[in-house]
């Protein structure tokens, strides 16, 4: 894989495309397998439920999420086109026994129906969202009541200290999140903190805080 500049990589890691993107696909969600791991984990989904997840990537890790609960059905949006490909190719089985629908966002519009989700879950999105009011309040919309939202991000200061996150980053700290959520009337807002050795995406190791909130309608 060649190797990208910052802005470059950050333009990747907001929508991935190109003829490398099989690849870069595969480093994202190595990347991010520990924070696709706790998010999991963390989701402790009851049986027959019904689950969004925005910003899928390729997808690897959908077949772990059935292999751990026993989904009725999980609804997938993403940003990009090619990633659709790529997790397509991967969960073709659960795709044909409709299990699994994998769209696009487009416009920050989700276009789904109200209080059909028992679960929402979004892992390393929220920098790239124009507007977080607009994607908590779908998020609220989607879900069934006492439904649960799992946003993880990392922590801005662990951000900042990324060179290509000055390129089209939006920022949050935990604190300004929380309100957010708030405003969109969400409550038992519970953040979970973690710090792991990883690599960046450019490939330096780092240490790395994030956190993961749990907010339910």
């Amino acid at each position: 894989m060649s190797v990208l500049t910052d802005k470059e990589l950050a333009e990747q890691l907001r929508c991935p495309s190109g003829n490398q993107v099989s690849e870069f696909g595969n480093k994202m969600y190595q990347s991010n397998f520990n924070m696709i791991d706790k998010t999991i984990d963390l989701l402790n989904s009851k049986e027959n439920s019904s689950i969004l997840e925005l910003g899928f990537g390729n997808g690897n890790h959908i077949t772990k999420l059935f292999e751990k609960y026993r989904i009725d059905n999980y609804y997938g949006l993403e940003i990009s086109g090619a990633m659709i490909n790529e997790a397509s190719k991967l969960n073709m089985k659960l795709i044909e026994e409709r299990k699994l629908k994998l769209n696009r966002i487009e416009n920050d519009t989700m276009n789904l129906k109200s209080n059909t989700f028992d679960y929402c879950f979004s892992i390393n999105t929220i920098y790239f969202w124009n507007d977080l009011s607009k994607y908590f309040e779908q998020f609220y919309n989607v879900l069934k009541n006492e439904g649960e939202l799992f946003l993880t991000f990392i922590q801005k200061e662990s951000a900042e200290k990324q060179s290509f996150t000055q390129y089209n980053f939006n920022l949050y700290t935990e604190t300004e999140i929380i309100e957010f959520l708030q405003k969109a009337n969400f409550k038992h807002i519970e953040p979970f903190h973690f710090e792991e050795n990883a690599v960046s995406k450019n490939g330096a190791e780092m240490q790395r805080k994030f956190t993961i909130i749990k907010a339910k309608k």
